[in-house]
């Protein structure tokens, strides 16, 4: 099963990033639901371009959200992501 951000979901939920309660219900969804074995997340979950306007607390509760999936349920998802950039922080 393949699951895309498709420009419908965008116009549902809005732009980029979104906050991690989204991937989790998704998540819980396709595994308890949906009944796969296992989901991988191939999105960069990176907080530039958060707006300004963020409500905070509803950020931070969908961290708490995704990481309760990850650690507390040991849900089958596995995130990955790659990185690539002319200027390595860890090397400035």
């Amino acid at each position: 099963l393949y699951v895309d951000i498709d420009t419908p979901s965008m116009q549902l939920l809005g732009n980029f990033p979104w906050t991690r309660d989204l991937y989790a219900d998704a998540c819980r969804a396709l595994v308890t639901r949906g009944g796969v074995r296992g989901v991988g997340i191939d999105v960069l979950m990176s907080d530039a371009g958060r707006p300004q306007s963020v409500d905070e607390a509803k950020w931070a509760e969908g961290h708490a959200a995704l990481g309760k999936l990850l650690f507390g349920e040991k849900a089958p998802v596995v995130l990955a992501a790659s990185y690539a950039a002319a200027v390595y922080v860890d090397d400035a």
